[in-house]
């Protein structure tokens, strides 16, 4: 995990921020009955030693939305990972993994009497259900972000391979949002403080763009939350721009303020 990484990690964990950036993905407001609560997504795995170790979520919450019900995984990326579409594979099979255990937890709790059309050797009923997991990823980088974005796109040539065959190999998509492209004007219909954080990273080119973006929008950045100068610090050259060298961002920012 890196800076950037945790900074995001803690910055996109509010549901303001989440929700200005679905109802961007779906390109239209979300209903009143939307809900989100937060759900630890640590995962317990062994490793090739036999040892504990675990895997964790960016955000995982259990959302309600229209009457369905489903788990809501978002994952920051701040460069290019390879590996990315299994690994994010990886941790939605923990997530189901979690689920079914719940379930046959639920079952041997309540001493569930088991039908014919019933697995009662796993513990699961016919009517049993998981939630889906659904994903977005959320990528901050520079560079364009063509591959991978699903798991063919790691897996060898299968070109002259009968065409049932080549549709044996399962796959899983990455649904993507390049978070600097995001337009100005999708921007302008936030109402959290994601529409700055995202303003100035558009405009970290050179110095003069983006001081006139921040005294255009001083009044904001005048009172600006930590967790926002946490994502900015790490994730632009804005320092290197200032030719600041003992003093961070947050300072930058505090003596804007005392000038604003």
């Amino acid at each position: 995990m890196g800076e950037p990484n945790n900074a995001l990690a803690v910055y996109m964990n509010r549901p303001e921020r989440i929700r200005d950036l679905l109802e961007y993905y779906l390109g239209a407001g979300l209903p009143e009955d939307w809900e989100c609560e937060e759900m630890r997504g640590f995962y317990t795995v062994r490793n090739s030693k036999g040892k504990l170790s675990f895997r964790q979520r960016d955000y995982l919450g259990k959302a309600r939305l229209k009457g369905v019900s489903f788990l809501l995984g978002l994952e920051n990326q701040d460069s290019v990972n390879l590996t990315y579409p299994w690994r994010l594979m990886e941790l939605d099979c923990l997530a189901y993994g979690r689920e079914v255990e719940e379930v046959q937890e639920r079952n041997e709790l309540a001493e569930e009497a088991y039908g014919q059309e019933d697995d009662f050797k796993y513990r699961y009923k016919k009517e049993d259900r998981i939630l889906p997991v659904l994903n977005l990823t959320l990528y901050w980088g520079k560079g364009k972000w063509r591959e991978p974005l699903s798991l063919r796109d790691m897996m060898a040539d299968m070109a002259d391979l009968p065409g049932k065959l080549q549709n044996l190999a399962g796959d899983y998509r990455v649904h993507l949002i390049p978070m600097r492209s995001i337009p100005e004007e999708d921007l302008r219909k936030m109402g959290s403080d994601l529409k700055y954080v995202l303003g100035i990273m558009k405009h970290t080119g050179a110095k003069r763009r983006y001081e006139r973006y921040i005294m255009e929008n001083r009044s904001f950045f005048a009172g600006i939350p930590k967790s926002a100068v946490d994502v900015i610090d790490a994730c632009t050259n804005i320092r290197n721009c200032l030719q600041i060298t003992a003093a961070s961002l947050w300072q930058f920012l505090l003596y804007f303020r005392a000038f604003a």
